[in-house]
């Protein structure tokens, strides 16, 4: 047995970022792999081989163990280690050149011939969607994240809840029945990776190979990129400024996919007669509508446009949604409506893809909107416009749910006492103290919080004396305030009512 080493063949750089024992691990790998340590080839002991190449044993110790866990080398107690015999590598095998090979199938051949578009950062211009993120309140977002990883209970550090956050379901089933008319319940609500995470998971689970989408044209080309992976044939739905040309197609469509509120990228509005026309094409043919509602929010004038799913009773339609638009793209965050025909087979589905989305940040983003902050949704901001031009972070009506702030009668005075609902319970303190909660300066009609978090504080409406005293410029503001029965103060969600 043999136990000569090719000291010379080892060239260890003490100034490379890669650790000394990570260095020794790939020369040796390579030396046995090349045979020029062939197999029953025994090794030095590792003190002879700490010395011989000027390191420390733990360091040789510590590639041999990674070699010998990875079956190349043969460690035996108080006997040198030895190379274990590995089969041979084909010449043949090894001289087949790149244009012989064929790693990717039809189907990622496929994929890969689709379009995309994800833009650079910093450059906007011609990127449609994109919000400004300059009004966005990433100080309040990242306090909402810590607090939940700091205070999570068990439930959001496993794959739970595979359909969504149920308080984020509820959340996101009030806001829709309220400001967007569709008719859903908390457990049709299904949260995913974004809208095109939808597309993706709703064409591998309705559509066959072969089969017919009913794709609007000029369209969104990532749903189509999603239908055709699939396996899908595309047949044009066509759109113009006179509305959708909704001339049944050759062959009857297993999927229609439109943007009834704002098309993308006409940016015109279905009309109720043609609505109602593709509702009874898709119950006569049996077929799914997918709604895609990307930015249903936003209007220049007038009151948002009701959802396709919320007219009549059909329940051939499915509806998407997304959050990117209304607070940032990266947060990669969508949910879809699945009606009961197809509700009961989205877990499955979902536990096959992996597409359910980080239940922390769903525990977040639940806070952000049942604690009115978010401003799309509880039109707790001012209005601005995106750079795409388009209307953004605009003060609409919508629901805020259980806000930072819950009112309770005093059962001693005739006024009201405030108190801080819990925002993950959303229960009340039963002890409060003010200390710290309310700043010194008061602004017109504003009330500023100064607490970190939305945890247990209180504030009791203080008398016209006590308010002067606090602050020199108060009284013009108490003045104000005093002269309405109710008046409701805001700041970033935070709600004050005055009785």
């Amino acid at each position: 047995m043999k136990t000569s080493f090719p000291v010379d063949g080892i060239a260890l750089d003490r100034d490379s970022p890669a650790n000394l024992h990570r260095q020794l691990y790939v020369q040796l790998r390579g030396l046995i792999e090349r045979r020029v340590l062939p197999s029953g080839h025994a090794l030095p002991s590792t003190r002879v081989m700490a010395r011989d190449l000027n390191i420390g044993r733990n360091t040789v110790i510590a590639a041999c163990d990674q070699l010998a866990l990875e079956g190349y080398l043969a460690i035996r107690p108080r006997r040198p280690s030895v190379v274990m015999d590995l089969p041979t590598r084909s010449v043949a095998a090894e001289q087949v050149s790149a244009e012989d090979a064929n790693p990717i199938s039809r189907r990622g051949q496929t994929m890969l011939a689709q379009p995309y578009h994800h833009g650079r950062p910093g450059m906007l211009a011609f990127h449609p969607g994109m919000p400004d993120p300059d009004n966005f309140p990433f100080n309040t977002w990242s306090k909402l994240l810590s607090r939940r990883a700091k205070f999570a209970h068990i439930d959001l550090f496993g794959t739970y809840h595979v359909k969504g956050y149920p308080p984020l379901c509820e959340a996101i089933a009030r806001y829709l029945t309220a400001s967007r008319g569709v008719k859903c319940t908390a457990e049709q609500i299904v949260v995913t990776n974004g809208a095109q995470s939808a597309f993706d998971l709703l064409a591998r689970l309705l559509i066959d190979e072969g089969d017919t989408v009913w794709m609007e044209e000029p369209g969104y080309y990532g749903a189509g990129s999603a239908f055709v992976s699939a396996g899908a044939k595309l047949a044009p739905l066509r759109v113009s400024n006179a509305g959708w040309d909704l001339e049944p197609p050759p062959v009857i469509p297993r999927m229609i996919f439109v943007t009834p509120s704002c098309h993308h990228p006409l940016g015109i509005t279905m009309p109720m007669e043609q609505r109602l026309n593709l509702l009874h094409m898709a119950e006569t043919w049996r077929s799914w509508i997918i709604e895609d509602d990307y930015d249903g929010e936003y209007r220049f004038q007038g009151q948002p446009i009701p959802a396709l799913q919320g007219i009549g009773a059909s329940n051939r339609v499915v509806y998407v949604g997304t959050f990117a638009k209304i607070l940032f793209p990266a947060m990669r965050l969508g949910f879809m409506v699945a009606p009961k025909a197809i509700d009961h087979t989205i877990v499955s589905a979902l536990s096959v893809s992996g597409q359910f989305a980080p239940l922390l940040t769903q525990a977040a983003l639940a806070d952000f909107m049942n604690e009115g902050i978010s401003p799309a949704i509880s039109g707790a901001c001012g209005g601005s416009t995106r750079r795409d031009g388009s209307s953004s972070w605009k003060a609409r009506k919508g629901i805020s749910g259980n806000g930072w702030i819950s009112t309770r009668p005093s059962p001693a005075s005739r006024s009201s006492a405030f108190f801080a609902a819990d925002a993950a319970t959303g229960r009340l303190p039963r002890r409060h103290s003010s200390r710290g909660s309310t700043s010194r300066r008061c602004r017109s009609s504003t009330v500023t919080a100064r607490s970190r978090t939305a945890s247990s504080w209180a504030l009791r409406r203080p008398t016209h004396r006590q308010l002067k005293r606090r602050c020199r410029s108060f009284a013009p503001c108490c003045k104000a305030i005093f002269r309405e029965r109710e008046t409701p103060v805001k700041k970033l969600g935070l709600f004050v009512f005055l009785s």
